[in-house]
């Protein structure tokens, strides 16, 4: 190593480097190591030895996006006769051209004799005087480890997770929590809460022993049922295999489209974002669940004006039941027979009780069409509803953290296109 003082090469650390083709190992290794290090490169070839193939393989053409920051000289002038020099510097020029290394200035020179060292030293003050071997240096570089990443990374565009594929996954997850099942409990609740409210009195206390279906998996639950301190969860039936196999392809296909021309190891984090919350996605999606609002406390006002004339309908054949047996038996149980009343020629109180009877069926038979009629709209939102919490949880827990990546490997792409 050695620093040149003051002058035009001040600041200027001229280092020589062992023969690349030593038959020492250290020494090329030290080559090896110096090569990436230094901020210009000075090769001194003889004309014997300018196209050895060892020095242009191993080192120069690997080299050629430092073309600007090296030069080579052409020692052993002095032993050239006539136009053999011009032979040989137009040669070696021919040689390095065809390596890409159009920019490398080529000088000659005889150390022995002097000739040509005071071009090769003027070259070097210029270096140092306009100090642009360093930037040179550090851009190329640059543009070498950006062509190494554009290499690995490409320059398609990341896909972006399509509504399509969020939708298939989002109907998978959505039958593997259970959904299916809850908006059939609605369908079933709103009936059979719709025949309570609206059947004829006298039967529809028969609905009420049955179980709701709703309440049976923990959902819609009455406000004292319900714990204030513990976590909403519902008792929905554990997925079954079939139904985890649907959500493992529904992920691995989103990944697989969503990864589509990534490189391999950047497509392996996007797999690994994807399933990043897979064990706990049937617990987060059990929870939006029973958090759901179904709707079911709206949209049964009318149930109260059919249950008072139901009421209404059933005291009219009560009393008409009443009016008729004491019509019937008052003789023998020594009263006096009421005079008759009639209504439409008819005894007033078969006209009561028939009234009653036959109205409360009807009534009875007509709510049950609007009731039947609800709980599908009911079971259509509810399914609605379901499966908009459902996204939500597809949205935050996986297609998130997927265009999360995405967006990481499109910002990479990017910042190595600008490098470029």
């Amino acid at each position: 190593m050695v620093a040149s003082g003051a002058g035009e090469l001040a600041n200027l650390v001229l280092i020589d480097l062992p023969d690349h083709d030593s038959t020492e190992v250290a020494h090329r290794l030290t080559v090896d190591r110096l090569v990436e290090l230094v901020d210009m490169l000075v090769w001194i070839v003889d004309p014997q030895k300018y196209a050895d193939g060892a020095l242009h393989e191993r080192y120069l053409k690997p080299l050629a996006p430092y073309a600007e920051v090296m030069l080579v000289v052409l020692n052993q002038a002095d032993r050239l006769w006539g136009d053999e020099l011009e032979r040989c510097l137009a040669d070696l020029r021919h040689l390095l051209d065809s390596e890409g290394l159009a920019k490398t200035p080529i000088l000659s020179m005889s150390a022995t004799e002097g000739i040509g060292v005071a071009e090769v030293r003027h070259f070097l003050a210029e270096v140092v005087a306009t100090k642009k071997a360093k930037n040179t240096r550090l851009s190329a570089d640059v543009d070498r480890a950006a062509a190494a990443l554009r290499d690995e990374l490409g320059t398609a565009p990341a896909a972006k997770v399509s509504q399509d594929q969020r939708l298939a996954l989002t109907d998978s997850l959505a039958d593997a929590a259970g959904v299916p099942i809850v908006v059939d409990g609605v369908r079933q609740a709103w009936r059979r809460r719709g025949a309570i409210a609206t059947g004829w009195p006298f039967v529809s206390w028969l609905s009420a022993m049955r179980p709701d279906p709703l309440r049976a998996i923990r959902l819609d639950q009455q406000p004292r049922e319900l714990s204030p301190t513990a976590t909403s969860r519902t008792s929905l039936p554990v997925a079954s295999s079939v139904q985890k196999a649907r959500v493992d392809r529904g992920l691995r296909e989103l990944v697989e489209s969503a990864g589509a021309g990534l490189p391999r190891g950047w497509l392996e984090t996007v797999r690994a974002a994807a399933r990043d919350n897979e064990r706990q996605l049937l617990d987060r999606l059990d929870l939006a669940i029973a958090q759901a609002d179904l709707g079911l406390d709206r949209g049964h006002g009318w149930w109260s004006v059919v249950r008072f004339l139901q009421w209404v309908l059933m005291a009219c054949a009560l009393a008409g039941l009443a009016w008729g047996l004491v019509v019937l038996f008052a003789g023998s149980l020594l009263f006096q027979t009421p005079p008759p009343v009639l209504w439409w020629n008819l005894p007033a109180q078969w006209v009561l009780l028939g009234g009653g009877v036959l109205g409360g069926g009807r009534l009875a038979a007509l709510s049950g069409i609007g009731v039947d009629i609800g709980a599908r709209l009911k079971a259509r939102s509810a399914d609605g509803t379901l499966q908009h919490a459902v996204m939500a949880v597809v949205e935050r827990d996986i297609v998130a953290l997927v265009e999360a990546e995405l967006e990481r490997y499109r910002a990479a792409v990017l910042a190595v296109s600008k490098a470029s």
